[in-house]
């Protein structure tokens, strides 16, 4: 009886124990840094005050890579916020954006048109063993269980953290030059999309307007550009009477040997400057968002700023 009630009663400790640390490593609303955490910029968000973001940029890595909230306060006076996590889904998109509005009714949501194209990982064959599979496999293990997901979070323990200074924004200045730029040759291709990710679409746009709030398509630059998909996301805009602004079409004056971390797929700080500068005027001219610098109730704004300075101050 003992040599089963043993391995019975350490499973159960060993329950416990995991049920434990995932409330001490799951990111909470002030965590920063993304130490393999997914989905990061949802929860930040909601340290925000209630109706206090302007402007809100949804997406993936091309967002969180090329827009800088700080720097486009700091230029043009404007909230804005990276709500944005690395190789994410429309799907993951529109529950975020059900949690978002629940506390913020910008008056502008701009989509990276990339995520329309990324299809989730699928469960059939969950227990075959190719190499598509196996992704698979990890892809649910960390959905199911999720100190997996968030396991690296034990190195923010007792780091001050800068959530303020960065606004979903990721900030570095590693350099790694591209050899190209961006192919710009224009193609009467258009590409496919999955008729899943345009249903969850149609319900993020369906939500915004629900909230009488614009949306609108960005597309950032990056040397994995391609034509067939913008004329897509043009196809797709022009049906639902939306903007789309393709930021890999304008002269932005990019040094793709130093204005981006890897290799022209993102863009590093300097390149976020050059994008962030573009696109706040692009929205102020658009004549919908105010200038609250000299406005005591966004006070905590310069606060943020400060902090992000002691970033750039080393740049």
């Amino acid at each position: 009886m003992k040599k089963i009630i043993g391995p019975f009663a350490f499973l159960i400790i060993l329950g416990l124990l995991v049920e434990l640390s995932i409330f001490i490593f799951i990111p909470n609303k002030k965590n920063l840094f993304d130490f393999g955490m997914y989905n990061i910029s949802k929860y930040d968000i909601l340290n925000e005050k209630n109706d206090s973001i302007d402007v809100i940029f949804l997406g993936d890595s091309l967002i969180y890579n090329s827009i800088s909230p700080m720097y486009l306060w700091n230029k043009y006076g404007f909230t804005s916020y990276d709500c944005a996590s690395p190789a994410t889904t429309i799907e993951e998109m529109y529950k975020y954006s059900e949690v978002i509005v629940k506390s913020q009714k910008p008056k502008l949501v701009m989509l990276e048109a990339d995520v329309l194209f990324r299809v989730a990982p699928k469960t059939e064959g969950f227990f075959e063993k190719t190499k598509e599979d196996i992704s698979n496999k990890v892809y649910y293990v960390k959905k199911l269980f999720p100190l997996a997901k968030y396991h690296n979070n034990w190195k923010q323990i007792g780091k001050k953290e800068m959530t303020e200074g960065l606004k979903g924004f990721r900030y570095t200045v590693r350099v790694e030059k591209s050899d190209k730029g961006i192919n710009q040759k224009e193609t009467k291709a258009v590409a496919s999309i999955n008729k899943e990710n345009y249903d969850y679409f149609i319900k993020l746009l369906n939500l915004y307007r629900k909230n009488d709030i614009e949306f609108m398509f960005i597309e950032n630059p990056t040397v994995r550009f391609r034509y067939d998909r913008h004329n897509r996301i043009k196809d797709i805009a022009t049906k639902n009477n939306i903007e789309v602004l393709n930021l890999n079409l304008i002269d932005l004056g990019i040094d793709w040997a130093h204005d981006t971390k890897d290799g022209g797929v993102h863009m590093n700080y300097y390149g976020s400057k050059k994008v962030s500068n573009y696109v706040g005027k692009y929205i102020m001219d658009k004549k919908i968002v105010k200038d609250h610098r000299k406005d005591p109730n966004y006070s905590s704004w310069h606060d943020a700023y400060k902090q992000y300075q002691t970033l750039t101050l080393y740049e």
